[in-house]
């Protein structure tokens, strides 16, 4: 855990690093080394690592911010994983498609029903002009509503 005045950037920052890193490693270990050097590279942006690097504590330094990168993408991974897949409890593998991702098909749906098949119902109701029930032509709006 970080010590010192500067704790609370320390572990924000290093949470908003690790957000940027793709997730589909399978963890910390699995991320290609150039990537965590480019994390430690922007770490150096925002704290001054040099004095550490080159003293003879470097190693467990490093070490210290490996684990506490390591930490939160596991963490992160974890978080998504119970909230967006299924776990297969018969292969112990997940599978994308969960609670969350099966509300949207009929999302899916909507979309494609407005901008595919409700586009000819959406071009006729334009095309009404002042032909419509109350004399005035639909607004996008309600043209919308009605598909």
């Amino acid at each position: 855990m970080p010590l010192g005045d500067h704790a609370t950037h320390w572990a924000n920052y290093l949470g908003e690093l690790v957000k940027e890193l793709p997730m589909h490693y399978p963890s910390w270990r699995q991320v290609p080394a150039e990537k965590k050097a480019g994390v430690l590279a922007k770490i150096g942006t925002q704290f001054d690592l040099k004095p550490h690097m080159e003293s003879e504590r470097w190693p467990k330094i490093y070490m210290g911010i490996q684990q506490h990168l390591q930490k939160i993408y596991n963490g992160n991974k974890s978080a998504l994983k119970a909230q967006h897949w299924v776990q297969n409890l018969e292969t112990g593998t997940y599978d994308m498609e969960s609670s969350a991702t099966i509300e949207y098909p009929s999302l899916i749906q909507t979309f494609f029903q407005t901008h595919t098949i409700g586009k000819e119902e959406m071009l006729r109701l334009q095309g009404l002009g002042f032909n419509t029930d109350i004399g005035v032509p639909y607004i996008e709006d309600e043209i919308m509503a009605i598909v």
